[in-house]
């Protein structure tokens, strides 16, 4: 019976042994994950931010923006904007043909 005793406190042992290492390695887990998400967010950031663009070919349509039809809208809008992107991560991108 004393062996079986010896045994089952070695079993504890290795037991409490692996759980700390388990709590260490869930702590080095977290913290890199934190890491992680605060680079995912700077890159996020760095990819959206916006190149500056030429505003004046715009200045005289959106003057007049509340005066033109649907189609004179969609007009303006396909001769100044070359593609819109949509990205999951990132958000939006428009790039203007102006």
């Amino acid at each position: 019976m004393a062996d079986i005793a010896k045994k089952i406190t070695k079993l504890d042992e290795k037991i409490g042994k692996l759980k700390e290492r388990i709590k260490t390695d869930t702590a080095e887990c977290e913290k890199l994950s934190e890491q992680k998400s605060e680079l995912d967010k700077k890159m996020q950031t760095m990819c959206r931010k916006r190149k500056a663009i030429d505003i004046k070919p715009l200045e005289e349509p959106m003057k007049q923006w509340d005066k033109l039809t649907v189609r004179e809208k969609y007009d303006v809008a396909a001769a100044m904007i070359d593609v819109v992107l949509i990205y999951d991560e990132t958000g939006i991108e428009v790039k203007f043909s102006i």
